[in-house]
């Protein structure tokens, strides 16, 4: 069945191409399928919305910003947790960030690590039991 992590969708959601891409290929190198997106609009319109556990959104978006995407998927039944990241190292967007039910916040460029980490929380794997 290979590595693939079948429940691990996770939705990239990022106005710069260059940024989709390169996370989308980070995740997809640690075994997660990854589903990327422009715009808050077009994510929210999209198939795997539903079946998304995580989604690595930018907070500035054109439009719908990332954090209206974060309290937009909380009140939904089964909500994917929302990982927010900026280029702007502004206080009041972290403050912003944290009151919108996102589960973390990364400023850009994003260490690999913490945010597969971040990921690797939010979509709910448990640790193997011993």
């Amino acid at each position: 069945m290979g590595t693939m992590k079948t429940e691990g969708l996770v939705c990239v959601v990022d106005d710069d191409a260059v940024v989709r891409e390169s996370l989308s290929d980070l995740l997809r190198a640690a075994g997660y399928r990854a589903a990327c997106f422009e715009s808050t609009e077009s994510f929210l319109a999209s198939e795997e919305r539903g079946g998304c556990g995580c989604v690595v959104a930018d907070i500035h978006l054109p439009g719908l910003t990332g954090i209206d995407l974060a309290k937009r998927v909380a009140v939904t039944a089964d909500a994917p947790k929302v990982i927010l990241i900026t280029g702007h190292p502004d206080k009041s967007w972290h403050e912003r960030a944290l009151y919108s039910g996102a589960a973390g916040f990364l400023r850009k460029p994003i260490e690999s690590k913490t945010l597969l980490d971040l990921v690797e929380r939010s979509v709910g794997h448990d640790p193997p039991r011993t």
